[in-house]
């Protein structure tokens, strides 16, 4: 306690967080200053949607939003929120038609942590008897044919080549 104010958390604004008493006002206190287990909640519409967690004095994103594939039409958004609603809190549901004719979805929740990121991406999950696949925005992208050539060429054309800066 500082000046009769308790430090606090404060939510991220202008794309980074901050730490110092509540109401803003004082002297900045960095993540690794406060501990582990500080966290500071990015806005909703943040990319990723995710929390950022201080561990060890290093921010790390905590994923809570996760793509579903492989879904039947005989799934629907209810049979979602009440099958994953059993791990956390949801923020968001969507069950959707893609132009390829493809169902897919995708499930928000309010307060991920690192056990509910396992449970999501480790542990088979099946809808209505049918395996229901579970994997991040990033994960999906890592999926798409030809995506891991071009971030090899995006990276080596940075570097200065196929043999690096000389």
């Amino acid at each position: 306690i500082k000046g009769g104010k308790a430090w606090g958390v404060l939510p991220a604004v202008g794309g980074g967080g901050c730490f110092g008493p509540k109401g803003g006002k004082g002297p900045m206190l960095s993540a690794f200053a406060m501990g582990p287990g500080a966290f500071a909640q990015r806005p909703g519409g943040a990319k990723g949607g995710g929390k950022t967690v201080a561990e060890a004095g290093v921010m790390k994103e905590m994923t809570s939003r996760f793509v579903l594939t492989e879904l039947t039409p005989e799934i629907t958004e209810t049979d979602v929120r009440d099958y994953f609603g059993q791990f956390g809190d949801l923020e968001e549901v969507v069950v959707k038609l893609l132009e390829s004719g493809k169902i897919s979805g995708s499930v928000k929740f309010a307060a991920p942590t690192a056990e509910l990121r396992h449970t999501m991406l480790n542990v088979p999950h099946s809808i209505r008897d049918t395996p229901v696949k579970v994997m991040t925005h990033k994960m999906q992208k890592m999926e798409k044919p030809g995506f891991r050539a071009k971030l090899q060429a995006e990276r080596q054309a940075a570097r200065g080549g196929p043999y690096g800066k000389g």
